[in-house]
């Protein structure tokens, strides 16, 4: 794809290249077409201009048989014509014409006029470029005209020249050219087409997005057929030690002597009681992760919130007591009244609860307090536990992803827990955050929108 992609600029680059010289050709040509336009208007206008001030000069031009070539000439317009005369032939007719003793100077028109004109035979051949233009004497070899002294290094070695003649009264011939510059014409060429360059950069940038996507799909995928082979081997290991303990248990009830000895017969069930447990705990919280996923829960109903975090501290009292911890709560939220499913907000803060008695130290301390923004309740759940890496905090509420607990293998777990408390957060339109320092404690952060 790398190989393809590479291909693609270069054949673009190369489609750009091909584009802007055909501009530039076509610039070419119609700029000489509007420049031999201009010289020919301009010969014809000092043609007309001469008539006026000496018309006494008409009659003996017309009948000159010499001189028809300049009466043809000033009365044609037509550039194919125009070009059929070489600066050769004009020099030769003036040398014949040297006895009628006149001047013919196009610059008697003025440098004005003569910018007018050429500004005006541009538009014609649709040439909208800014233009500086330049009046170049051969004779004295520099500008006798400039339309802006800005560009004078840039006009000398422009290539949009024509040649224009002159005769003097003696007859000689003198001959200027008529130069153009464009300022910004590499920039416009690349904007004549501007949608045309923008499809091409258009293609370029999908093509380097679906190949980054697919990278970064592949890579995804990899990393989630990892998670999903260590989940498996979690569930599987979570699932065997209890099914191991059941069946243990099961074979020494069928003992004869154990079955006369209720004490024993009554420590059995009980371990066979939480070890099912257990397993039906593992399973319904695979149950109600896909329930959420699916959005395939009850009606939400008017749920006070404080309510929900004491009935669930009750469930864990136990557990913090024998690990010489405490939970505390702190309701400072005035405001406890949240739409939403109560079985899985409450199996949420669960799940942060547990987290927190997990990783504690010997004696975790989990306190639970509650705070009102403007439309929200936030539930903050904070541990005095191992911390969270910086580099492990945004994988966290991943599915099955699990902190490396380093020497820590008496934590159980299978990477649901906390994906399950983001999808509750989300289907109720809140939010799940953490701020963790590592070794030192983290803190959970649930937000939930209030009832309007």
């Amino acid at each position: 794809m790398i190989i393809v992609w590479i291909a693609l600029i270069f054949s673009q680059l190369d489609l750009l290249k091909a584009n802007i010289k055909n501009q530039r050709s076509y610039l070419q040509t119609n700029v000489d077409n509007a420049m031999h336009r201009a010289a020919t208007d301009i010969n014809f206008r000092t043609f007309e201009l001469l008539k006026a001030q000496k018309p006494e000069l008409i009659d003996d031009l017309e009948s000159s048989d010499t001189t028809s070539v300049i009466v043809q000439f000033a009365n044609e317009l037509q550039i194919e014509k125009w070009k059929s005369y070489s600066v050769i032939d004009f020099i030769n007719m003036h040398k014949q014409v040297k006895e009628l003793n006149f001047n013919y100077d196009y610059l008697d028109l003025g440098v004005n006029t003569i910018d007018s004109i050429i500004r005006s035979s541009l538009k014609k051949e649709n040439i909208d470029h800014p233009c500086e233009i330049g009046i170049y004497s051969i004779e004295s070899n520099k500008f006798i005209y400039l339309s802006s002294e800005k560009h004078i290094a840039d006009m000398e070695k422009s290539a949009f020249r024509h040649r224009i003649f002159a005769l003097k009264a003696n007859g000689e011939t003198r001959l200027d050219e008529l130069v153009l510059f464009f300022p910004n014409v590499n920039f416009k060429l690349w904007t004549h087409n501007f949608s045309y360059h923008f499809y091409l950069i258009f293609i370029l940038l999908v093509v380097l997005f679906c190949f980054i996507s697919t990278i970064s799909i592949i890579r995804k995928q990899d990393e989630i057929d990892k998670l999903k082979t260590n989940f498996v081997n979690s569930m599987t290991h979570e699932i065997k030690t209890p099914v191991a303990t059941i069946s243990l248990a099961c074979q020494t009830l069928q003992d004869e002597s154990i079955k006369k000895d209720e004490t024993m017969v009554s420590t059995y069930l009980n371990v066979i009681a939480e070890e099912n447990d257990r397993i039906k705990q593992l399973v319904e919280e695979v149950l109600n992760l896909v329930r959420i996923g699916d959005k395939k829960i009850p009606n939400p109903k008017d749920i006070n919130i404080h309510k929900v975090i004491e009935n669930v501290t009750k469930m864990h009292e136990l557990a913090a007591k024998e690990k010489g911890g405490e939970i505390i709560l702190q309701f400072n939220a005035t405001n406890d009244l949240i739409v939403g499913d109560k079985i899985h907000i409450g199996n949420a803060i669960s799940n942060l609860i547990d987290n927190a008695l997990k990783y504690g130290r010997k004696n975790p301390t989990v306190t639970i307090s509650t705070e009102n923004t403007e439309n929200s309740i936030v539930i903050n759940v904070k541990d005095n536990g191992i911390g969270i890496r910086k580099i492990d905090q945004h994988k966290i509420f991943d599915e099955f992803f699990r902190v490396d607990t380093g020497n820590l293998h008496d934590v159980k777990g299978h990477g649901l827990g906390l994906n399950y408390v983001k999808h509750v957060a989300e289907f109720h339109q809140g939010s799940i955050a953490v701020k963790s320092e590592f070794q030192h404690g983290s803190t959970f952060i649930f937000t939930l929108p209030l009832k309007k």
